[in-house]
Order: structure tokens, then sequence, then C-alpha cells
């Protein structure tokens, strides 16, 4: 802020008018207020609350608001990699994490994180799936602000869940169409694609908004296997790797994912963004 305090401002998207629609924490806010970013010349200012921690905002740059993020902002990584990265006496950022925080085949900005169980597949393992036979398709999620909020409900079924848009490419959904018929297995990669293809799956649709809410019980159509990360607890993510263990043969897909998990822990894996990956099957 122009008055020395901090505030973490996270783009969530463009709005009419040329406005940005950002998730900020920190401070005394109220519109009209300007915030410096760390990096470039140019300022932000608070045009209007939307709703709890949500702000419209406006900047002086003159461009796009891409334009703006690309000189102006930082890649949102984690509060936790942050902190562990300065209590470990690291710089906060280096120069790697625009390149490695992000999938090999992004083309289509939208996400407010990055879908980090893609991360494990770089070039040179897409070519030896292909070398193996693998078939690979691909598809569009935009990560949601929703996938950080923890489960607060005390039944999980009340939990409000986030909506994302989604975009199926024709060719891709006939693979998966082709696929579900003849009983090839179909392995995602990352929740948000599981999201995507079980919305495909349930209505036929290739586009557009899903608030699909995967939990313990759920029939998956298309998924047959799911390779993510390790997630927070009480979050709406490992509801759906219970739903997967579930479906998968599991008696009580919540308590094999506590059994799992609590082998990783003992075994010293790594969780969350950054970390290493589990495949369920």
């Amino acid at each position: 802020k122009t008055s020395g305090g901090r505030v973490e401002a996270l783009f969530l998207e463009q709005q009419p008018g040329g406005l940005g629609l950002f998730m900020l924490s920190g401070g005394r806010l109220r519109p009209g207020v300007e915030l410096l970013p760390d990096h470039g010349e140019f300022r932000l200012r608070l045009v209007e609350k939307v709703a709890p921690g949500r702000w419209l905002i406006e900047h002086d740059s003159g461009g796009s608001w891409s334009q703006f993020l690309s000189v102006a902002g930082r890649v949102p990584l984690p509060p936790y990699i942050r902190t562990r990265r300065i209590e470990c006496g690291e710089a906060e950022e280096c120069s790697d994490d625009r390149e490695r925080y992000q999938t090999v085949w992004a083309s289509s900005p939208g996400a407010v994180a990055a879908p980090t169980a893609s991360l494990h597949l770089d070039q040179d393992a897409l070519v030896k799936l292909e070398q193996r036979g693998v078939e690979l398709v691909y598809l569009t999620l935009h990560v949601g602000e929703g996938t950080f909020l923890p489960v607060t409900a005390e039944h999980l079924e009340d939990h409000p869940i986030h909506a994302e848009q989604f975009d199926i490419p024709d060719s891709t959904a006939a693979r998966l169409e082709d696929a579900r018929q003849s009983g090839r297995r179909v392995v995602v990669a990352g929740t948000t694609s599981c999201r995507a293809v079980e919305s495909f799956a349930a209505t036929g649709c290739r586009r557009g908004s899903t608030n699909l809410f995967i939990t313990p019980g759920y029939e998956f159509g298309i998924a047959g296997a799911l390779l993510t990360n390790f997630h927070t607890p009480r979050s709406t993510l490992l509801a759906m790797v219970a739903a997967f263990a579930q479906h998968s043969g599991a008696g009580d897909g919540l308590a094999l994912v506590k059994r799992v998990y609590a082998a990783a822990i003992a075994d010293k894996y790594r969780f969350y963004s950054y970390g290493d990956a589990s495949l369920w099957q």
C-alpha cells in the first residue's frame, strides 16, 4: 500500500470495463486505496468490494491485465512454499518458478493455480508414454479459487462446492467416448482433469461451467485411474481421492486414504504442490 502496509492480491479473472477481480488479504482496505506492486512502476486502485476478500481493481498501465501481470505479477506459489523457503534462508521466489509451476502443455490462461499433478509430466515423460503405446489427449479446466477452501460443514454434502470453467476439444471427447465404449482404461492426470472428464461423462457437455462434487459413493463414468498429489485435510480434493478409492473396491474409501497417507508420511513423501504423486486405480 502507499501507506507502507503489505497486501497480498491474487488475480482471479478479468471483469467488464477493464476491471480485474482479485482476492485480497492484509491491511485495512477501502475503495480508493492504491497498491504498489513489488515489480514494475504501475499502480492498482481498489474500486469496489464485491464479497468478503473479493475486490474489483483497476490499474494504470494502459495495457491489458495480461500485460500488466507479466510485468508486475509474481508466480502464485502457495504460502507454505514461500514460508518454508524463508525459514531455510532462501528467496521466496526463484527464476525457475515461472517455468516449473506450470504444465508443459499449458496454452489457455485462466487458472488461479497450477494443476500440480501434471507438473510431474515433462516432455521426456510424455515421449516415453507414447512410445509405450499410451494415447495422450488434452483438455482445459481453469482451477478456481474454491479449490483452496477447506470443508467446514459438519456434513460433507453440505459444503458449497465451487464452479470451474472447462473445455474439452471435440477430438478429446471423441477419444474419451471411444475408450469408454471399448472398455479401455482412461488415466486422468489430476483432480481437475478428473472433474472435467466426469462432468462430460455425466452430462455430455464438452465446455462450460461445472459444479460437480465428487465424494465417496460417486460412480465414475470414464476415469479408470487417477494420478494426483497428496492433498490437504478437509479438502474437496481429498474427498475425490476417497471417492476413487471406494469406487476401486475399498469398503471405506476415506479409511484407505488415511492409511496410505500415514504410510506416505512415515516414508517422508512430500505433500501438496511441488510434492510427490500417488496413483489410484
